[in-house]
């Protein structure tokens, strides 16, 4: 590497290391409790205007002081309540073909909202008919003389940034963070999945409001009154996704038909075969996030059972590959379906020579791993091959996984949103997931593999064996 080149690239990593220890160790950002009590008791007091309650607004919902006092924000009042709501800006993507059986379009959940103090809201109201400038202008002054009576820190941004800063120490996931605070939504994005009534983000979000309020030492918010409300009942966000009940019923379908067949009736061996290995990989998927492809998981050299990894290279158009933990139940599952294709071998090698010699060659890892026998003979395993075989299947789009996976785990506190972007093999731009700045490291990955296991089990798709 040239002078030229040293001399270029080292500022920018130097920058970019102080920028990430500054964020990661001196919290310079945030707000101590110290700044939260001063400006919350500073803008609760009775005769607050206009200025302070939209600060208070700012505060609760991690939103920039400039997008609450603009005009275009759209706000509800809950009648019979002390509360109204204040909408997002968010919207989703639409499955318009997420079952064989239903062609039409699914139908819009509503978009997201959340609920705030009626003061509030009216506050909204009024500095909608202001001048955003001014606002920012009064805002910003305020807070200067605020911070040399009180030995405070405020600023808009770091207002603003507090609900994300504290999410985990309260219970709420970054993709519902999103959510409350108008982040938009990235393609890939958890918050982009999620699906839940206002009824539900207000029971979530209001105890970091009243957390504030406990910091502040005045009243916490009552909000049991609201939260039976019609408004707060419907779903909003996302409907991008399988319903677990229907994934649920194919699947216990499909146990039931391979329980039958385990008596390996000559007639019904193939549809044994077919229907166990389909078992087997909806597991897999479900645990990894397997992309539909021609030849799922490649061969058997892609496993490592020893430490219980697998290599998914799902990107048939170019070289695109990454190492993904198997949690329990992939494990297991891959185990006993292993055994049963040693079995099934042995029983088949006198009746079919052909398939058998090609399952036996699958077992040294000489051709793909999966197969379906199709017709009159046996082909690599495929969404679409699944689809046309004569066993139960799960009827939907065949990256139904990937979305169920994503939604399950847009609701797990603990879990990054750069791992989860690792774990899907979405390699966003800009995103440090992949640079050699990342923290990422397996235990990242066995932690969401883990929270999938767990998902599994809610669902009651357990790790079925099947002897010959």
């Amino acid at each position: 590497m040239s002078l030229a080149a040293n001399t270029n690239t080292s500022p920018m990593a130097g920058q970019h290391k102080l920028k990430r220890e500054k964020l990661l160790m001196c919290g310079y950002n945030t707000l101590s409790q110290h700044d939260v009590k001063c400006l919350v008791q500073y803008c609760s007091q009775s005769d607050s205007g206009i200025v302070e309650r939209v600060l208070l607004a700012s505060l609760f919902t991690g939103r920039s002081f400039e997008d609450l006092a603009r005009n275009d924000v759209e706000i509800r009042y809950i009648a019979g309540t002390d509360f109204g709501a204040l909408f997002s800006s968010l919207s989703f993507p639409k499955w318009n073909k997420n079952c064989s059986e239903d062609k039409a379009a699914s139908s819009g959940n509503l978009r997201p909202f959340v609920i705030l103090p009626r003061d509030i809201i009216e506050s909204l109201e009024a500095a909608s008919g202001q001048s955003t400038d001014v606002l920012i202008e009064e805002a910003i002054e305020l807070l200067k003389t605020l911070n040399r009576a009180t030995q405070s820190r405020l600023t808009l941004i770091r207002i603003k940034q507090y609900l994300k800063m504290q999410a985990a120490k309260c219970s709420l996931t970054q993709a519902e963070v999103h959510w409350i605070s108008n982040t938009p939504l990235k393609e890939h994005g958890g918050n982009s999945y999620l699906s839940m009534s206002g009824a539900e983000l207000a029971q979530k979000h209001y105890p970091f409001i009243n957390a504030l309020m406990k910091i502040a030492q005045l009243p916490q918010f009552e909000i049991e009154s609201v939260l039976n409300n019609r408004i707060m009942l419907p779903a909003m966000g996302s409907n991008f996704r399988v319903p677990e009940l229907k994934i649920k019923i194919a699947i216990e379908k499909l146990k039931k038909t391979i329980k039958k067949l385990q008596r390996f009736d000559t007639q019904d061996h193939w549809k044994l075969f077919n229907c166990y290995t389909y078992y087997t990989v909806v597991v897999l998927n479900m645990c990894t996030g397997h992309r539909p492809s021609r030849k799922y998981y490649g061969k058997l050299e892609n496993f490592d059972l020893s430490r219980r990894v697998v290599l998914v290279n799902d990107k048939e158009n170019r070289e695109s590959a990454r190492v993904l933990p198997l949690n329990e139940s992939a494990f297991i599952q891959f185990t006993f379906y292993l055994s049963f294709l040693e079995a099934f071998v042995t029983k088949i090698q006198y009746i079919y020579p052909t398939e058998a010699d090609i399952l036996r060659r699958t077992l040294k890892g000489e051709t793909p791993l999966f197969h379906l026998r199709i017709n009159t003979g046996l082909k690599s395993f495929s969404h679409s091959a699944a689809m046309s075989s004569d066993i139960p299947t799960i009827k939907a789009r065949g990256n139904w996984n990937r979305h169920w996976i994503r939604s399950a785990i847009a609701l797990w506190v603990d879990i990054k949103p750069s791992a989860i972007d690792a774990f899907m093999g979405h390699e966003n731009l800009l995103d440090e997931s992949f640079s050699s700045y990342s923290s990422l490291d397996m235990s990242d990955m066995r932690h969401i593999a883990d929270a999938l296991n767990d998902e599994l089990e809610l669902m009651s798709v357990a790790r079925l064996e099947v002897t010959l």
